[in-house]
Order: structure tokens, then C-alpha cells, then sequence
């Protein structure tokens, strides 16, 4: 279960951070 989190949390960081590059607002919508 912790390693699943971990990579859910990296996976949601790299959206993030690939979102900020091109749409913060849209990264944002994604996110929820």
C-alpha cells in the first residue's frame, strides 16, 4: 500500500508539474 501511494504521489507531481508548464488552471481541474 505504501509503495502504491509513493508512485501515486510521484504520478500526481509529474501531472502537476507538466500542467504548470503549459495551464495552471487546467492542472488544477485535472488534480480534482
Amino acid at each position: 500500500v505504501t509503495l502504491f501511494l509513493f508512485c501515486l504521489a510521484i504520478a500526481t507531481a509529474v501531472l502537476v508539474w507538466v500542467g504548470m508548464g503549459k495551464n495552471p488552471i487546467d492542472s488544477s481541474l485535472v488534480a480534482r
